[in-house]
C-alpha cells in the first residue's frame, strides 16, 4: 500500500470515528433536552396571612387549602384535616395529568368550632399542710388574715366566718368537756395574665406551644378539732396550674408516590368568668 492509499484509509477511519462521536453527542443531547418533565404536586393554604391564631370558645375557625397537580398522569389523592389530632374532614379525589386538559387544581374550605378552650394543666399538684395545736382555747373568732393565738383565743382568717354561731358571726365556741370537729373546703381561682404571641410558626411543636397565660386554682381544706379543750387547727392547700396552649390544625395529602403536610396553630380562650366557675 503506497502513501496515497494509506492516506485514503486513514481518512475513512477518521470519518468513521468522527461519525460515531457525532452520533453519540446527538444521542446524549436528545436524552437531556428532550420532552422529559418533572412530576410533582402542590399543597398550600389560601391566604396564609389570614389564618386565625387566637379565637374564643364557640367561635368558628375557617381556613382554605388547595392541591395542584403537575403529574404526568392522572393521579388519585387522599386528604385528611385535623384539629389537635382529631379528624375534621377526610376524603379522596382525582386530578388529570398536566397538559391533558381539565382542571388540575382542587380547592377546599374547612370550618369547625372547637369544643372547648385550649387550657391544659401544667406540672403536678402542689400540696402544703399547716397544723397547729392549742391548749385551753376558749373561742375561735374569724377576724385575722392568719392563724395565731392571742389572750387565750385562736384567731383565724375571715374566710372561716361561715363557722359562726347564730347571732355571733365569726366565732366558734368550743366545749372543753367534749370532742368535736369542724371542717370546710374553699376554692379560689387567680388569673395569670401573660402575653399571647402573634401566633405559632409552623416550625413550633406541642412542647413549645404552651403560653404563660392561664389560671392558678387553690383548694383549701380547714379542719378544726376540739379534743376536750385541746384544739388542733389544720390547713391543707392544693394548688393546680393551668395554662393556655396553641393547638395544631393540619392538612395531610397523599398521592401514590408522595405525602404532603401543612399546618398552623390556634389558641382557644374561654371567658374568664365562665372559667372561674368551671375550675373550682
Amino acid at each position: 500500500m503506497d502513501f496515497e492509499d494509506k492516506t485514503i484509509v486513514y481518512a475513512i477511519i477518521a470519518a468513521c470515528v468522527l461519525g460515531i462521536a457525532v452520533i453519540g453527542v446527538l444521542v446524549v443531547f436528545t436524552h437531556t433536552s428532550g420532552t422529559m418533565k418533572e412530576s410533582f404536586s402542590e399543597l398550600y393554604f389560601e391566604s396564609p396571612k389570614d389564618l386565625p391564631s387566637v379565637v374564643n370558645v364557640g367561635e368558628p375557625v375557617a381556613f382554605a387549602f388547595s392541591v395542584v397537580s403537575h403529574e404526568l398522569s392522572e393521579t388519585p389523592y387522599t386528604y385528611t384535616t385535623k384539629y389537635d389530632n382529631r379528624v375534621l374532614q377526610s376524603g379522596t379525589f382525582t386530578l388529570p395529568a398536566i397538559g391533558a386538559g381539565g382542571n388540575t387544581k382542587k380547592a377546599f374550605n374547612i370550618t369547625f368550632i372547637p369544643g372547648g378552650s385550649s387550657l391544659v394543666r401544667v406540672g403536678g399538684l402542689a400540696t402544703t399542710t399547716l397544723q397547729t395545736t392549742y391548749n385551753g382555747g376558749i373561742s375561735v373568732p374569724a377576724s385575722m388574715n392568719s392563724v395565731q393565738e392571742e389572750r387565750g383565743q385562736i384567731l383565724l382568717p375571715t374566710e372561716l366566718s361561715g363557722f359562726g354561731s347564730p347571732g355571733c358571726e365569726g366565732v366558734l365556741i368550743f366545749d372543753s368537756t367534749t370532742r368535736e370537729t369542724f371542717s370546710t373546703t374553699m376554692s379560689s381561682v387567680e388569673q395569670v395574665v401573660g402575653n399571647f404571641s402573634s401566633g405559632m410558626t409552623p416550625e413550633m411543636d406541642a412542647a413549645t406551644a404552651v403560653t404563660d397565660s392561664g389560671y392558678t386554682v387553690n383548694h383549701t381544706e380547714w379542719t378544726i378539732d376540739n379534743n376536750h379543750g385541746i384544739i388542733t387547727v389544720q390547713k391543707e392547700t392544693t394548688t393546680t396550674e393551668y395554662r393556655y396552649t396553641y393547638q395544631k390544625v393540619s392538612v395531610d395529602v397523599a398521592s401514590p408516590s408522595t405525602t404532603y403536610e401543612i399546618h398552623f396553630w390556634v389558641l382557644v380562650q374561654e371567658d374568664p368568668e365562665v372559667l372561674q366557675q368551671t375550675l373550682y
